[in-house]
């Protein structure tokens, strides 16, 4: 077998697929995709064998300006540094139908991100989350669902969406001290229909306590 056919057997790592998969839900934020082809796509890309097939999903569609080229299968995690405002991606999207989608840990927020999920729930810790200076939006879309953000205390939070039959508000637990300075800002946006949005400022159990 040659080095190169090698290459293309090589079966991708988890991180490469949720590149591909995060890459789509761009595309079909941006109109290029409909919900069924995303949702084939999305399919195929958890199930395929090799990188070769999983860059197929993307080939073809057209080029983003924050496209970025799939991680190799030693790609580090983000290291804990500050980020400029041009390493963020300008938009992002989650959806999630009849199903659930948990983002913890050490993740990149983008500029703008989309989360739209029916029937299903969304949970999003930014508490060990990279946001760039200025605001950062979530714009949710929750019909018969439940959307929870998890927000420092150290990042303002400005809440704007509205509820039909259910709730879109911000909690802060009683032993949690605000020292927002202004430079980040979270803002929730969007509307929720007999489901609620709920944003609720924690800090980690193993914090420092200043």
């Amino acid at each position: 077998m040659t080095a190169d056919s090698s290459a293309i057997s090589i079966a991708p790592n988890a991180t490469q697929r949720e590149h591909i998969v995060q890459r789509l839900c761009t595309h079909f934020a941006s109109n290029h995709l409909t919900m069924e082809e995303l949702e084939e796509r999305i399919d195929r890309a958890y199930k395929a064998p090799s990188l070769a097939e999983l860059e197929t999903l993307v080939t073809g569609l057209p080029v983003m300006a924050d496209d970025a080229p799939l991680p190799s299968s030693s790609a580090t995690p983000i290291a804990h540094t500050d980020v400029s405002v041009v390493d963020v991606p300008a938009r992002d999207v989650l959806i999630g139908i009849m199903s659930g989608h948990m983002r913890r840990g050490r993740w990149l927020v983008p500029r703008h991100l989309k989360v739209f999920t029916v029937m299903g729930g969304v949970e999003l810790d930014l508490r060990e989350a990279v946001l760039a200076p200025g605001v950062s939006e979530i714009e949710i879309t929750a019909l018969m669902a439940g959307v929870t953000v998890i927000i420092p205390p150290d990042v303002r939070v400005e809440c704007v969406g509205s509820a039909f039959m259910g709730a879109f508000e911000v909690h802060q637990s009683r032993d949690t001290v605000v020292t927002a300075t202004g430079d980040r800002v979270v803002r929730l946006s969007g509307f929720a229909v007999m489901g609620g949005v709920d944003g609720k400022i924690r800090a980690l159990k193993n914090a420092v306590k200043r």
